[in-house]
């Protein structure tokens, strides 16, 4: 009752106080809190920390603001929805699809990037050439509710015959990787996550496309318009000088021949030679305290 009043009374004598909007809070507290998927073309711990394409954009936004980035990884697509539905995080960035309903009290920035989602098959066996070939003659996997999920879904509607499995612990690293080892017949994955995954993964290659292309883009909270503003403010500025193009190029721009050689020989090093030296590594490390992988890195080059 004593609650019910002081509504009433705040109302009557026009002395009620909106509370602050996403956008202000956001610059009260300091932080700016994303969630993301832990992958190659997204989000990962490299050697320097924190890279990928997500959270360089990310992190341009949050220093943009003036603000700290708080950024994490969910354990997959659906954990990562929640996150954004439950407004725990502020924005989603993880290579989202235009293509997928977005969660209540979200909605999606403006696309920052147009990418095919591709059929992924092991270099030297034998390529289909098309879905229901594939389907008939393998494996395909896919994370679960994930946007290939969605795509294999449509396209089965014109092929009722097609069939694939879905993982729900699935990042599509592991799958890629799967797929170069030899334990996994086919997967999809987008045109930018196939560009990085070459790189550690060179034996993958390109059966076919999918589809036409998607545009990616974040979920960003929409309880109230300011984010959301402030996001698209800040996309039409980094495409505007040129930051959008160059992050986009230094994950994406297509490597030679030679770097994905390259890059297959030193898999192999790594999964037959280091076994044989790893121990004296770190004790040698330990001697001197250093990262016992400088000096593995260090001999690596030496010995090349």
């Amino acid at each position: 009752m004593k609650a019910a009043l002081a509504i009433f009374t705040c109302l009557l004598l026009g002395t009620c106080s909106q509370p602050p909007g996403i956008l202000e809070r956001i610059l009260r507290t300091g932080e700016l809190r994303v969630v993301t998927l832990n992958s190659p073309s997204t989000y990962y711990l490299g050697a320097d920390g924190p890279q990928g394409p997500e959270y360089e954009l990310a992190a341009q936004f949050a220093a943009d603001l003036g603000v700290a980035l708080n950024i994490y990884s969910a354990s997959n697509a659906r954990e990562l929805r929640k996150e954004i539905a439950s407004g725990h995080a502020h924005i989603a960035a993880a290579g989202l699809a235009l293509e997928q309903t977005a969660p209540s009290g979200s909605s999606y920035g403006p696309s920052y990037q147009l990418v095919k989602e591709h059929l992924i098959y092991r270099s030297g066996t034998e390529r289909p050439d098309d879905l229901l070939t594939a389907s008939r003659a393998g494996r395909i996997e896919v994370a679960s509710e994930s946007p290939h999920a969605a795509t294999l879904a449509r396209l089965r509607i014109a092929h009722p015959e097609i069939h694939w499995e879905e993982n729900p612990e699935a990042e599509i690293d592991q799958l890629l990787y799967r797929i170069s080892q030899g334990t996994l017949d086919y997967t999809v994955a987008d045109s930018n996550e196939f560009a990085v995954g070459r790189s550690f993964h060179p034996d993958i290659a390109v059966a076919f496309d999918l589809d036409q292309g998607k545009s990616l883009a974040w979920l960003v909270n929409t309880r109230d318009a300011s984010l959301l503003s402030r996001v698209v403010t800040y996309f039409s500025a980094i495409d505007a000088d040129g930051r959008l193009t160059d992050i986009l190029q230094r994950y994406y721009a297509k490597k030679p021949i030679s770097s994905a050689l390259h890059a297959r020989n030193f898999i192999v090093d790594v999964r037959e030679q280091l076994p044989k030296y790893l121990e004296l590594f770190k004790t040698a490390a330990n001697e001197v305290n250093l990262d016992w992988r400088m000096l593995a890195a260090i001999s690596y080059q030496e010995s090349k």
